[in-house]
Parts: structure tokens; sequence; C-alpha cells
């Protein structure tokens, strides 16, 4: 039976192997920290979206059932 560390172990070697660390290009700290921010803009939105519509949901089934 495989542990958990048997399979990050074999993950590791497989990346490693498939990407010498030589030609991994450097993202400079700002490039990075500007996606970072728009990932979590975007999760945010879709959530907000996410909570709109359950709450439209909710108000349309209850609503329905009303009648």
């Amino acid at each position: 039976m495989a542990t958990g560390d048997d399979a990050d172990s074999v993950c590791s070697d497989i990346f490693e192997s498939q990407v010498p660390p030589a030609n991994l290009p450097l993202i400079p700290l700002e490039e990075l920290r500007e996606l970072v921010e728009e990932t979590r803009g975007r999760r945010d939105r879709a959530q907000l979206a996410l909570d709109r519509w359950s709450s439209f949901e909710r108000v349309y089934w209850s609503a329905h059932a009303a009648r």
C-alpha cells in the first residue's frame, strides 16, 4: 500500500525530471502578486455571483410555493 509520502516523492521526481530548474523562467514578484490579486478578485466575483444566484433561487421557489 503506497503512502502519501511515496506519491509525493514520485510526483516531485517526475516533475523534476521533466522540468530542469535551469529552464524555469523567473517570474518577477510584482507579476506574481498581480496574478494572485487577479485570481482572488475573480474568485470573489464568482462567489458573489453564486450567492446572488442561490438567494434568487430561494426567493423564486418560495414565491412558487406560495401560489
